[in-house]
């Protein structure tokens, strides 16, 4: 091999990849803060849970007091 061919071989850095990784509590608290609060305002949304034993659900509903506006309603299995 002469010098030519070497340079034609050696390694080239085509990109440059930083990653960020965060701690499992940061992402825990970034949800609890999404999932407490009013994604338009931020103000705290103000939870209602209506128990429906026959069919083993809980219903969960979530408004903002601010914009008075319902932003979520799930239903839970109780089992």
């Amino acid at each position: 091999m002469n010098s030519d061919e070497k340079l034609k071989n050696t390694a080239k850095t085509i990109a440059d990849i930083k990653i960020h990784i965060k701690d499992e509590f940061s992402k825990q608290a970034q949800f609890l803060e999404d999932y407490n609060h009013c994604v338009l305002c931020g103000t705290e949304l103000e939870f209602t849970h209506i128990a429906h034993f026959i069919h083993q659900t809980v219903e969960e509903t979530a408004t903002c007091p601010s914009c008075d506006i319902q932003t979520r309603q799930k239903q839970h299995s109780l089992q």
